[in-house]
């Protein structure tokens, strides 16, 4: 019976053992994936920073192309894109 009771405390005790690791094996996967999720978030934020002030800088010059752009409009045109683009502002249409 000793032998029986010995097997089983082994057992427990290499269970035990593996239940230890596997905890501490997971929480330095959440803590890894919690900072990688961290990085790739401040990285995206980066990005969009960046994108965003590049798009302010070029705002005049954009601003400039969409307004050649809308002029060389053939006229009808034009009129349905204000339309448009009031509706979808909910702005007053313009009076021409």
């Amino acid at each position: 019976m000793t032998d029986q009771q010995d097997v089983r405390l082994e057992n427990f005790i290499v269970a035990l053992k593996r239940l230890h690791l596997a905890q501490v094996q997971l929480a330095n996967f959440e803590e890894r994936s919690k900072t990688d999720i961290r990085k790739e978030r401040h990285k995206a934020a980066e990005y969009s920073i960046s994108w965003l002030q590049r798009l302010e800088q070029d705002l005049p010059k954009l601003q400039q192309e969409l307004a050649m752009a809308f002029s060389e409009l053939h006229p009808r045109l034009k009129t349905d894109l204000e339309k448009v683009i009031c509706e979808d502002l909910a702005l007053p249409k313009p009076r021409h």
